[in-house]
């Protein structure tokens, strides 16, 4: 308030100041026109009558330069008169220090068709040698990125590149079978399919699944075993799962009946956005730095998830970050390979928080 009354008064008397300057200059003028006059006998009117005119020229500039005033004065009076509130609302809405922002990223703007994978892919935000894209450009001074929504395709099948290895120990040697992968089988197929693969090692294996148990069991005239866990750690292959075992390597043995349910469910995925730093992900034991798990409820009949992200975590701010591309990267929560989707596009809405006044950061201590 003291500062308002202050440059108020600065004000006030700089008007006044002007005002008594302009009247001295006016009157010392008119007093030289009054003597010219005096001596002139070419003019058609009296000199009294020429004073009056410049008399009256005189209060009209006074009265002009008093409005003025008066206005200037009432100007300055309503903005010392607005109240914390009205400011505050005045500086959030012309004068603010962020901007929250939102982009669509999608899988059909792909452009480099070379190792095509809508689970693995980089959109560029800024034209990158001479090619037709990155319209959005470059996205500065961002404190915060989220994700709001997606829509992201239901995995057509249950056995993919990420668990249709199996490694079984046969007559004291190791040996991988895979499954025919990129199907979509029921467990009753799966024991079929297993069963299958293990005949050529030999003829005898026999692999049923019992519906009132929930199991699939092995046998075979010689000893043999199944090395999950080695498997696992070998071909990155969670089979384990599909059958209802646990990821260990079993004993030696001619029968084996699984532990579990047989699993051959995709609860959720995992979406990395590389270029985000770690303070802005959710930590994981599988060191990837996770912006969101995306449960994969199906949408009705549609093969498709419209995930929106209602339970969002608080903002946690990280220091200024510049973005030319955005990779998006779908992982299978299963295991550590990639979602597989069969290609299909998805689709992300993200939104992120632009640091409008970066002059905050020279107040921040590190």
């Amino acid at each position: 308030m003291e500062q308002y009354l202050s440059r108020r008064n600065i004000i006030i008397g700089s008007i006044i100041s002007l005002i008594i300057a302009g009247l001295t200059y006016s009157f010392i003028k008119n007093r030289n026109i009054q003597y010219e006059l005096e001596d002139s006998s070419s003019l058609n009117k009296s000199p009294i009558n020429q004073i009056d005119d410049y008399d009256e020229s005189i209060i009209s500039n006074f009265s002009e330069a008093l409005k003025k005033a008066t206005k200037n004065i009432y100007k300055l009076n309503s903005r010392s008169s607005e109240t914390p509130e009205q400011i505050s609302i005045k500086n959030n809405l012309f004068r603010k220090e962020i901007n929250v922002k939102r982009i669509i990223i999608d899988s059909k703007e792909i452009h480099n068709l070379n190792n095509y994978n809508t689970s693995n892919y980089t959109i560029d935000l800024i034209n990158k040698n001479g090619l037709n894209k990155g319209t959005i450009g470059r996205i500065t001074n961002i404190i915060n990125f989220k994700l709001i929504q997606c829509i992201i395709p239901t995995p057509p099948w249950n056995v993919t590149n990420n668990n249709y290895k199996i490694i079984i120990n046969y007559n004291g040697s190791d040996t991988t079978i895979s499954l025919t992968k990129d199907k979509l089988y029921t467990n009753d197929e799966l024991a079929t399919e297993l069963k299958s693969k293990l005949t050529p090692l030999n003829a005898s294996f026999n692999v049923t699944y019992t519906s009132s148990k929930f199991t699939i069991s092995v046998t075979s005239p010689a000893a043999f075993y199944f090395k999950w866990n080695t498997n696992y750690d070998i071909n990155k292959s969670y089979a384990y799962k599909l059958f209802g075992f646990e990821m260990k390597d079993y004993s030696s043995s001619s029968s084996v009946t699984s532990d579990n349910i047989p699993d051959s469910t995709q609860y959720h995925i995992d979406l990395v956005i590389p270029q985000l730093p770690p303070k802005n992900t959710i930590a994981s034991l599988n060191n990837r730095n996770t912006l969101e798990r995306i449960p994969l409820n199906k949408t009705g009949d549609l093969d498709m998830v419209v995930y929106d992200n209602i339970n969002m975590t608080p903002y946690s701010h990280f220091f200024p970050i510049s973005l030319d591309e955005i990779t998006i990267q779908l992982y299978d929560t299963n295991g550590s390979g990639l979602y597989e989707c069969g290609n299909k596009d998805n689709t992300f809405v993200f939104e992120y928080v632009e640091l409008l006044n970066t002059s905050l950061m020279d107040k921040i201590k590190i």
